[in-house]
């Protein structure tokens, strides 16, 4: 979906103000939502999402499913499934990509060869 610019914006508030004038709406350009500062907002790919941080300064985030249930990993471009592995707590893959996750640790392996490694848990994400 397209956003609207600021110009077709302005142009609709602009009419808007002339068609309400009248009626004592005239302070709607002054409401707390056009006034505020832009808030970082977290992407909603990562809600309820676990952040890690690993070497290299890459980042690694994973959505936990309930006890026994798939692990969703999360990358800006792709996210993928997880198994979890019967009788290895801790341990998911997909036959290719295989997650270990250890305490507040885990790293991440891509046909056997690690991809991202020491990952620990970062702080709690406000």
């Amino acid at each position: 979906m397209k956003k609207p610019s600021i110009a077709l914006l302005a142009g609709v508030l602009f009419a808007s103000s002339l068609v309400l004038g009248g009626c004592g709406l005239e302070k709607i350009t002054r409401m707390g939502f056009w006034t505020n500062e832009p808030v970082e907002q977290k992407s909603p790919r990562l809600v309820g999402a676990t952040q890690y941080t690993c070497d290299d300064n890459k980042r690694l985030a994973v959505r936990f499913g309930a006890a026994g249930q798939p692990a969703m990993v999360v990358f800006p471009e792709r996210e993928f499934r997880l198994d979890p592995v019967k009788d290895a707590a801790g341990r998911y893959t997909n036959g290719r990509n295989t997650l270990v996750v250890e305490g507040e640790s885990a790293s991440l392996d891509e046909g056997g060869t690690p991809v991202l490694a020491k990952c620990k848990r970062a702080a709690a994400q406000k």
